[in-house]
């Protein structure tokens, strides 16, 4: 690890019972930039902050090393835009990973999207490699990580495994911790097994249709949200919560990480906190505000074709 968290936090907030992995701490004096001695912080995110300050030199090495490749040719993203982006990115997902490995004993599986979300303009994201790293000497062999993506192929499964993790195979200290189980398309959903294929769910406007399809994994204030007309069907639904519904039941000793950048991850939810989503969208909108120069930032990842 590189970093170490503040040496004897104090703790100020008794934890609930059944809530024994929540830590609310009082940040020490000189303990975090930019936030006052005394703040009441979680004890995750402390740790995530921490951690990060740890490797944000190298980080800042990568990123300039990418320069063009990571933000795109014609892109007006400085290199401080996309640190903001990336530490945006790491300690999401580092304070929700640490949490749930607090909260339960099992294994902890990271699921990615590829497309605008972990990989950017082919490259994958430079912060990705340091936050396996740092979860890695945390968890330890619980980590793994898995993919949850619409690219798919018209190939055999093992060969479409393959093609999907090898943008990312590459990068130290990854490939020993994917998972095959957990690295899934939801372009080649078996669409006989309702009365309308995933296609035709994912365009429709048949909202108790996309509900039943995910009921399981939504927060029941959404789907009330949806009923009521206050939530659009089309920001909440996607293909890969039919997936989820489908794969959390089957694995009840495991907790699932789902980083994305469509929003539905904001809205699924598992009863026994074994689920997350994490929504990825608003670094990457970030920088498409600023440029509006590269219009594949704005294309939907179900237009991206399979890297080979």
């Amino acid at each position: 690890m590189a970093s170490s968290t503040p040496s004897s936090p104090e703790i100020i907030l008794p934890p609930n019972e059944g809530d024994e992995h929540i830590r609310l701490v009082r940040v020490p004096e000189g303990g975090l930039p930019d936030v006052d001695a005394g703040d009441i912080r979680l004890f995750n995110e402390i740790d995530a902050e921490l951690v990060f300050q740890g490797v944000e030199e190298e980080l800042k090495t990568k990123i300039a090393d990418l320069g063009p490749e990571l933000t795109g040719i014609n892109s007006k993203l400085t290199p401080e835009d996309v640190l903001d982006r990336e530490k945006s990115f790491f300690t999401k997902i580092f304070v929700a990973a640490t949490d749930m490995a607090d909260s339960q004993e099992g294994p902890v599986t990271l699921m990615f999207d590829l497309d605008l979300n972990l990989i950017k303009n082919g490259t994958v994201r430079p912060s990705f490699g340091l936050l396996v790293k740092e979860l890695g000497n945390i968890l330890e062999d619980r980590l793994e990580i898995g993919i949850l993506t619409s690219r798919g192929a018209d190939v055999d499964n093992d060969t479409l495994k393959s093609l999907l993790v090898a943008p990312i195979a590459n990068v130290p200290g990854v490939a020993e911790r994917i998972n095959p189980d957990f690295v899934l398309s939801s372009r080649n959903l078996d669409r006989k097994e309702g009365p309308e294929s995933e296609t035709d769910l994912l365009e429709g406007d048949d909202n108790e249709a996309k509900i039943e399809a995910a009921k399981d994994i939504l927060n029941p204030a959404v789907i009330e949200g949806i009923r009521q007309g206050k939530i659009d069907s089309k920001t909440f639904y996607d293909s890969k919560l039919i997936i989820l519904q489908r794969l959390i039941p089957r694995h009840p000793n495991r907790g699932f990480i789902v980083s994305d950048d469509i929003p539905y991850v904001s809205f699924i939810r598992d009863d026994r906190g074994l689920l997350k989503g994490i929504w990825t969208r608003d670094e990457i909108l970030s920088g498409i505000i600023k440029s509006a120069s590269n219009p594949q930032d704005s294309d939907n990842e179900r237009s991206v074709p399979l890297a080979a």
